[in-house]
């Protein structure tokens, strides 16, 4: 048994985890970690809330991941297209007159979201549903939105 106190570092499965996941992984409070988002500590990080009012903080796993390991230049050097790919690393090739889409629920996975929350959003107006998307229950049941809106969504909500 080792006399050390250090906990084992967590791998992140999801490119954007929650301020309690960050809160659990840095060992700080909730005010610490905005600070640490505000002063650039942890420079990508998301209100991916209904609206201002209703906050809810996602941050860029990688970055928590290099606050951990002392790397933060690697974060703070990424340009939003480098977020994006980590966000979203299956993103297609923009081909001209294709919309490129995704499904409402893999937006809810990869902003570590319910899958309705992601639909409450689309509902709300902040993701653009594809015109042919079918909405029902069950698997597969997910609405398609366009993946442009989610980007835009993305670039507004950054916390800076």
């Amino acid at each position: 048994m080792s006399s050390s106190n250090t906990l084992p570092q967590i791998d992140f499965k999801r490119p954007l985890v929650s301020l309690n996941t960050v809160m659990a992984a840095l060992d700080r409070d909730g005010l610490a970690i905005v600070g640490m988002i505000e002063d650039g500590s942890l420079p990508w990080a998301f209100n991916v809330g209904m609206d201002d009012h209703r906050r809810e903080i996602r941050v860029l796993a990688h970055c928590v991941s290099d606050f951990q390991n002392g790397r933060l230049s690697q974060s703070r050097a990424l340009d939003f297209s480098g977020v994006l790919a980590l966000i979203f690393p299956m993103l297609p090739l923009v081909r001209p007159g294709v919309v490129a889409s995704i499904k409402a629920s893999a937006v809810a996975r990869r902003f570590n979201l319910k899958t309705e929350t992601a639909i409450k959003l689309m509902d709300a107006g902040c993701f653009r549903e594809v015109s042919n998307s079918v909405r029902r229950c069950g698997p597969g049941g997910s609405p398609t939105v366009e993946l442009s809106s989610v980007v835009e969504f993305l670039k507004q909500r950054r916390i800076v």
